[in-house]
């Protein structure tokens, strides 16, 4: 009796890890990580821009070695990985380091894209009218 319940419990065994391969069951791994759910500018210039969540305007006045630093709230609160990427998509008219930090070298428009590192992808665009 004894092999044959042993018998039975292999036989068992064997089949399940058949039928989990063949219909390609996966196992969802457990992710610790919290991800960034949204992002928003807190600079007290910044305008919202109508019917965008993601978009702000600020309008400054230009001047010699102008610099703007950026502020955002970057939710939940416990996100693993608060950390934001910049990146000017004009660099004529003006830069941004790391922390977020906006030097501009004449009067125009630009665009920074502020971008997650945590890989939920998400994304915040400042649009700047610097005259």
């Amino acid at each position: 009796m004894r092999k044959s319940v042993i018998l039975v419990i292999l036989i068992i065994y064997i089949l399940s890890i058949v039928i989990v391969g063949f219909l390609g069951i996966k196992l969802k791994v457990y992710d610790e990580n919290f991800y960034v759910e949204k992002i928003t500018c807190t600079n007290t210039e910044a305008r919202p821009v109508r019917g965008k969540d993601d978009e702000c305007l600020i309008i400054i006045s230009y001047r010699e070695n102008l610099q703007y630093q950026l502020q955002f709230d970057v939710q939940p609160a416990n996100a693993t990985n608060k950390n934001l990427s910049y990146t000017s998509l004009n660099t004529n008219i003006a830069t941004v380091n790391e922390l977020g930090v906006v030097s501009f070298t004449s009067p125009g428009d630009v665009e920074v894209l502020v971008s997650t590192t945590d890989g939920s992808r998400l994304k915040y665009s400042v649009i700047f009218i610097v005259g």
